[in-house]
């Protein structure tokens, strides 16, 4: 008996370990901060992707990589505008920028939402991807009134073949 009760605690044992090594392989194999876009052959591509804002304490940055890839070479101008995507309004709070290399675009999320479009100079060679970092965050002037608001929001990217 006691043999099959050391048996089962060293199964149970294993099967936790196992279950908590599979736990933390998915949470870290799951990147949400990663976004990837294919340029179509001709080298046009319009792609909205999509955001969602929440939980932000003052000070709080949240920061995404868009990767841009496609067999078409050339120079192209890209394009960001974004709109608001539900009633949520945490929005009015958020500063957001968009850096490629040297080149950094900012203002308030609500100046996106009212018209202002982010536009980069790009060369690509059809081999690399081209990196975009996108970066919302939350004012450290930002009191209370922001406390439990959350928004969700779509990011349009476009790309146009000079």
């Amino acid at each position: 008996m006691k043999i099959i009760n050391r048996i089962l605690i060293v199964l149970i044992s294993l099967a936790v370990c196992v279950g908590i090594g599979l736990l933390i392989w998915v949470l870290v194999a799951k990147d949400d901060t990663v976004r990837e876009v294919t340029l179509n052959s001709e080298g046009d591509t319009v792609e909205e992707l999509s955001f969602t804002a929440e939980n932000f304490l003052p000070g709080d940055v949240r920061e995404y990589t868009i990767l841009v890839h496609g067999e078409a070479g050339g120079e192209f101008d890209f394009t960001f505008t974004a709109s608001p995507s539900s009633q949520g309004t945490l929005w009015k709070y958020l500063d957001f920028e968009i850096v490629y290399k040297e080149q950094s675009r900012s203002a308030s999320l609500a100046a996106m939402f009212d018209g202002t479009v982010f536009a980069f100079n790009v060369t690509m060679d059809g081999k690399e991807s081209a990196q975009f970092t996108v970066r919302y965050k939350m004012p450290k002037e930002v009191g209370n009134e922001a406390e439990n608001l959350e928004s969700d929001f779509s990011l349009t990217l476009s790309a146009k073949r000079k």
